[in-house]
């Protein structure tokens, strides 16, 4: 955020006392055009696809690192960057014998979560290429194939197309992505981004593909993040250094997770009318992030059922949250429009997906199967601000 958007921004607060400026830098769903605390592998990703800019095709990457680590973050500031600066299509270049025309590549970011089909995938792909609308439904996966290869077929035209988060349930595996991604265009390059070692996914030394690591972000890397998230986010002095340092050491490495905690006590204060974040509110946030933690983007890319079901499932007493039953009686009392059974089964989806857990519980007698206490696998305060806020 520039200077001039700072001072306009402040001008319409007015006199009123205000905590919070602007949600969105808080949230882990949010990454800026400047990405802080990677600059040695936004480097050396600079390097494997700076052969774009000269109409070469780059070598595949895949990208890897745990959860948090600024994968995504990096990926995507780079990609808008590549398409900010490329060369301007059929820009010509001179030689001594002729006139060349350098082809022009387009940097194009899917979120495999969104496209867990190769219908999905080429339909992602080919809205971003293309001016025009693609239609979403009335059309195959042929069809959609036979548009990408045409728009790509043009020999001053080629793609760098990035998969992000691969590996995680409900995605299409490795194997299946690089078959269906190289079958497009030879003037193509795939960028995929997971979690997983590459040894885990099937690739050894042989494989051609360029493999790069992201690390944990180190603590004082992690307070940077921070400190440059709420610059944008909060009042002066709303929040301490001493208490960014406590996330940071409490999320070790991982920003999602220290974000998510952050951003859920800065919720929690800005509700309590609070001029600053107390302790009491950042103890509270960061209980509030469990440990594994599924990822609020995860989350918010299930589909639209699972989410209403979600949605209310959050919003229930811990008494409802005793069984599944319990839940799904109090969930159908509510406006959702789905019959019990359909809510019953997205419950147990939840849980099947790792969104939620079943904890059995201990009963007065030993007398039938115990119940399964549902608890929650991700940020649920951070949560409910994103989905009412219809992120």
């Amino acid at each position: 955020m520039d200077i001039d958007d700072r001072i306009a921004r402040r001008r319409q607060l007015g006199s009123d006392p205000q905590l919070v400026l602007d949600y969105e830098p808080l949230s882990p769903l949010y990454h800026p055009d400047e990405p802080t605390g990677q600059g040695s592998m936004l480097e050396q990703l600079l390097d494997e696809l700076d052969p774009a800019l000269s109409g070469v095709v780059p070598s595949d990457l895949y990208v890897w690192g745990p959860k948090g680590s600024g994968k995504s973050a990096v990926i995507t500031a780079l990609f808008r960057g590549f398409n900010r600066i490329r060369t301007a299509r059929n820009e010509p270049i001179h030689t001594s014998t002729r006139v060349d025309y350098a082809r022009v590549f387009d940097f194009v970011y899917v979120d495999s979560r969104q496209a867990t089909t190769a219908f999905s995938l080429y339909r992602s792909i080919l809205d971003q290429l293309v001016d025009e609308s693609v239609p979403k439904h009335g059309i195959g996966t042929e069809w959609v194939r036979n548009k990408l290869e045409s728009a790509l077929e043009p020999v001053q035209r080629g793609a760098v197309i990035a998969v992000d988060h691969i590996g995680e349930p409900e995605t299409q595996p490795f194997d299946t992505l690089r078959e269906t991604l190289s079958s497009i265009s030879a003037t193509i390059s795939v960028v995929l981004i997971g979690r997983d070692p590459p040894q885990s996914i099937g690739i050894d030394a042989d494989d051609p593909i360029e493999v790069k690591r992201f690390d944990a972000y180190r603590s004082h890397a992690l307070i940077e993040i921070l400190t440059t998230r709420l610059s944008d986010s909060l009042v002066r002095n709303a929040i301490a250094h001493e208490q960014l340092r406590t996330v940071a050491t409490w999320a070790n490495g991982d920003a999602h997770d220290a974000l998510a905690a952050v951003f859920g006590a800065v919720i929690e204060a800005d509700r309590s009318n609070a001029e600053n974040v107390t302790d009491q509110y950042l103890t509270s946030a960061i209980e509030n992030v469990p440990q594994p933690c599924v990822s609020l983007g995860r989350v918010l890319s299930l589909s639209e059922s699972r989410l209403a079901v979600l949605r209310r499932l959050v919003a229930l007493s811990p008494e409802s949250l005793d069984s599944v039953g319990s839940a799904t009686e109090a969930i159908v009392e509510t406006d959702i429009e789905l019959t019990a059974a359909t809510v019953e089964r997205l419950v147990y989806e939840l849980a099947e997906a790792g969104i939620t857990e079943r904890v059995k519980t201990a009963r007065d007698n030993d007398i039938g199967r115990p119940p399964s206490r549902i608890e929650f696998r991700f940020p649920t305060i951070p949560f409910l601000y994103l989905i009412d806020s219809g992120v």
